[in-house]
């Protein structure tokens, strides 16, 4: 069963965290799983999907904690005080909770980035210790501003929008994404200097529910280099039909695993998109059409079977 426990963050407050953890006596396989970039409900306490995931692990015999954002449930941290670092501060609090915790084997715990959750997994593992592995779902590896960039492009195109007005748009993006990392200017001088990115989707301030400084983190951090920075065995899993992350994002992390003579394995889930919908294309899925609900237990699988492999 699920269980609501408190944890204290690195600057003392008190964080929540989901507990799932197996029948049966005796040291688990543990994970803690990092969410993505997902729109933040401050209605309820976590996204149903990230509990699937971690129901999914835990029915395969891995104990599951989910690290409840800031962003979530009632007295949500409010939007000018959120950062990435921040999260990320408070997903090492949760790891170090995680290995104290008499249920978990302190020689198996991993972690699992979903979605942007594995660009934030190898610099929790770097700040941690003793993480035996990190596992990824659907992530992005390129820089963000390459990112934000690309997937705005193919989106566009995908929405059907003519090429020009496309054009238009992704030379706007880049150019707010490259003054983001490139400068201090904050969102107001940002748009003073270019009033036309106003109409432009961009990860301006309050976009998904996070202020200019997040973007302005994540377009500085490179993740190819923080994946050649670890010491711990890598998995990365996407799906065939994700609209979000791409080929070449898994490509990059088999890449920087191998440059730092890691053992690394790569899986494609064949039919699935960036929410584990079964779906027959990335364009089909980013426009809804999907043919069934997530296939949460395919991912626990994958997982728990690269786990297995590596003992």
């Amino acid at each position: 069963a699920e269980q609501s426990i408190g944890f204290t963050g690195l600057d003392g407050v008190r964080r929540r965290a989901l507990v799932r953890v197996p029948a049966g006596s005796g040291r688990h396989r543990s994970v803690l799983v990092l969410p993505g970039l997902a729109l933040p409900d401050r209605s309820t306490p976590v996204e149903g999907y990230l509990s699937s995931i971690a129901k999914a692990l835990a029915d395969v015999g891995v104990a599951a904690v989910q690290w409840v954002p800031r962003w979530s449930g009632d007295g949500a941290t409010p939007l000018e005080r959120l950062d990435w670092y921040s999260e990320i501060d408070d997903a090492v609090a949760a790891l170090q909770w995680l290995q104290e915790q008499s249920w978990a084997d302190p020689a198996e715990v991993f972690l699992l980035g979903v979605s942007l959750g594995g660009v934030a997994a190898p610099l929790v593992a770097q700040r941690g210790r003793g993480v035996a592995g990190i596992a990824s779902w659907a992530a992005t590896a390129r820089p963000w501003v390459k990112y934000a960039v690309a997937t705005l492009r193919h989106q566009l195109l995908w929405r059907g929008l003519p090429t020009q007005m496309v054009a238009q748009a992704v030379a706007a993006s880049e150019w707010w994404h490259g003054h983001l990392r490139d400068t201090d200017l904050d969102a107001g001088e940002l748009l003073a200097a270019n009033p036309e990115i106003a109409g432009v989707e961009v990860t301006r301030d309050g976009c998904m529910g996070r202020p200019t400084a997040f973007w302005r983190q994540l377009c500085r951090h490179d993740p190819v280099a923080a994946y050649r920075g670890l010491s711990c065995r890598i998995c990365t899993v996407r799906g065939s039909a994700d609209f979000a992350a791409h080929p070449a994002d898994q490509q990059a992390i088999v890449d920087a695993a191998k440059q730092a003579e890691l053992p690394v394995a790569a899986f494609t889930l064949e039919g699935l998109d960036h929410l584990l919908r079964p779906a027959d294309s990335p364009q089909q899925a980013f426009r809804g059409r999907v043919h069934g609900g997530p296939r949460y237990q395919q991912l626990a699988e994958v997982i728990s079977g690269w786990m297995d492999a590596g003992r």
